[in-house]
């Protein structure tokens, strides 16, 4: 019969021995699906237990290296299966931690010290697995959106892969900065939205649709999607399509007005108490079986077939211009592209009129313009299909004619677009190997990255207060790069200038305490927000060491510093002191440390 994913694993301490565990048609005979055992380096085989949970998403098997007949075998929501029989029998370990293990090593030399990496990070067990240590010092956080408040310090909101929805505070009152004491869950689920209706209340969605209101101040909340049972199809109706992150947004306009979307787009006036569709099918209702998979059809009886996402031609991203409540635009990740400019009574489909776009591409991004009436920006993500190419387009017409671009970027895929909030010009972009600016409104693209590594960034927004921009990475977790105004300020003759001094934004003396604690390495801890007056200057190449002088109203030198001195943007930080009366003749400075992105 047909077989599928194999899991291999061989014996340390005799070679002989070889476990696998096969996914294979239960109904395909002779060969049935579970653990193998060969005793003679695989010339025969032996089907010892039927056991294979989720082969499409699993199938991993360890033996311990002293002890053949240990096996471990992944694939249990609760924690891990361990045989002590060689793998007839197996028993479900509860491991108390995060289950959705998918990978395991096992200590050669002391086999009672196990790690596993799963879809909640890394946990290690020091007696074979009878208690384990959950890591909490790993910042690998894979978020799928985030979205911030106007609190101070603000909020910081989104959904992780399989690890619920979580806040954490953009700095902490403590000098050793942000830690994982001071985030809170706020979902369950795989985390996917969560859309501020204001500073105290929250929409929390996890995947498919499934949507609460939440109270950030007493933590009371109430179910308000996917839509409620009277507004679901009948008996006899096709079921509505959800896209695994559904859209979710908040009205600019107005709160109480929530929009989500299947294959069709609702809207709640009432805080999403109730709903009503306000479009037709918005997707090119494409039939997935008759989709094909590696040259053919995916037959009925294939091997894990449809796991993990049943859903296809439904909704990916819905978008309301700010300058206009009636005007939406909904993308969907068959690569349909549709409008209204009078609230869902008319549609028109825009996807014909993009050249350029290969047909059926993931639309991962719209943004309707606050500067224009007919400005919109859509970003396609292309790797569903094996398209590695970036895909940024524009329109200043209602979506009538598009342009790409995307000229410096990367060929990888783009997921999210933003507007700067008071400059038109500056776009960023979320791609998936990191994040890219543009200063002319996409006509070039560069690489913002700095200290950031090469990561999917699948969401960012701006906190306008703070003037940050925020990033949701997918792999690890969020960075702010605070005091993101002097981007904004860039211009062509600030870059063709002898140097530059942006702006010194308003600071204020904060002494925060050190507090009195011994962490060791057990946590992570992220800084805080640059303290005192942030100073950033551009600098051309081949410029010297730079001095920075401080004056006070009169005109006085109180302090002196020394900044860096590399060619383009720079950043230090003045912790509003005087200089020392101690005078050595040196020019003072303060570390960068506390000047960098985050």
């Amino acid at each position: 019969g047909e077989k599928g994913r194999i899991g291999l694993a061989i014996s340390s301490s005799d070679s002989r021995t070889v476990c696998a565990v096969v996914e294979s048609d239960p109904l395909g005979l002779p060969i049935s699906p579970g653990v193998f055992r060969s005793l003679n380096r695989g010339e025969t085989w032996e089907h010892l237990s039927s056991l294979n949970p989720r082969p499409m998403y699993y199938s991993r098997i360890y033996l311990d290296p002293k002890d053949a007949n240990r096996v471990y075998l992944m694939g249990s929501n609760r924690g891990l299966w361990i045989s002590d029989d060689g793998g007839r029998g197996f028993r479900e370990v509860f491991s108390n931690v995060h289950g959705e293990d998918h990978v395991m090593w096992v200590d050669p030399e002391n086999t009672n010290r196990l790690i596993v990496g799963g879809d909640g990070g890394v946990s290690i067990s020091y007696d074979r697995g009878l208690t384990w240590l959950f890591r909490i010092n790993l910042p690998i956080g894979q978020f799928y959106d985030i979205a911030v408040n106007n609190r101070d310090p603000y909020l910081i909101c989104g959904g992780l892969q399989d690890n619920g929805n979580w806040c954490t505070p953009s700095a902490s009152k403590m000098a050793y900065g942000i830690s994982f004491q001071d985030a809170f869950n706020i979902g369950g689920g795989d985390g996917m939205q969560s859309v501020f209706e204001d500073d105290h209340t929250v929409l929390v969605s996890s995947q498919n649709g499934a949507t609460v209101r939440l109270d950030l101040d007493n933590m009371e909340r109430q179910t308000i999607g996917t839509v409620q049972l009277a507004e679901r199809p009948q008996p006899g109706q096709p079921p509505y399509r959800w896209y695994w992150t559904t859209p979710l947004i908040v009205s600019t306009f107005n709160p109480n007005t929530v929009y989500t979307g299947a294959n069709i787009l609702f809207r709640s006036d009432d805080r999403g108490v109730s709903w009503r569709a306000v479009s037709p099918d918005l997707t090119a209702n494409i039939d997935r079986e008759a989709l094909q998979m590696m040259g053919g059809l995916v037959p009925l009886r294939a091997l894990s077939r449809h796991d993990g996402q049943i859903n296809f031609s439904a909704l990916t991203v819905i978008a309301e211009s700010p300058l206009d409540r009636n005007l939406l635009y909904t993308g969907a990740d068959d690569g349909t592209l549709q409008m209204t400019r009078d609230g869902g009574r008319n549609w028109t489909n825009l996807t014909a009129g993009i050249g350029g776009l290969p047909p059926g591409l993931n639309i991962s991004g719209i943004v309707a313009s606050k500067y224009a009436a007919g400005r919109v920006y859509v970003t396609v993500d292309g790797h569903f299909n094996d398209d590695y190419r970036p895909y940024i387009f524009v329109s200043e017409d209602y979506g009538k004619t598009w342009r790409g671009i995307v000229t410096g970027l990367p060929p990888t895929s783009v997921h999210r677009i933003r507007e700067h909030p008071a400059n038109p010009n500056l776009l960023v972009a979320g791609l998936e190997t990191g994040v890219y600016a543009s200063f002319d409104r996409g006509a070039h693209w560069t690489n913002l990255g700095t200290n950031l590594p090469p990561v999917p960034v699948y969401d960012l927004v701006y906190q306008e207060r703070d003037n940050a921009l925020v990033l949701g990475t997918h792999g690890r977790g969020i960075w702010i790069l605070d005091h993101a105004g002097p981007l904004s300020q860039i211009t062509p003759d600030v870059l063709g200038g002898a140097g530059f001094l942006f702006p010194v934004p308003p600071a204020h003396y904060q002494n925060i305490y050190s507090g009195q604690y011994w962490f060791g390495a057990g946590e992570f801890f992220a800084p805080n927000p640059p303290s005192g007056a942030v100073i950033t200057y551009f600098l051309p190449a081949g410029a010297d060491e730079l001095r920075i002088d401080i004056a006070d109203a009169a005109g006085r030198t109180i302090r002196t510093l020394r900044g860096p001195s590399q060619p383009g943007i720079n950043r230090t930080c003045w912790d509003l002191r005087r200089a020392s009366p101690l005078d050595n003749g040196l020019p003072q400075q303060i570390g960068r440390a506390s000047c960098r992105e985050r």
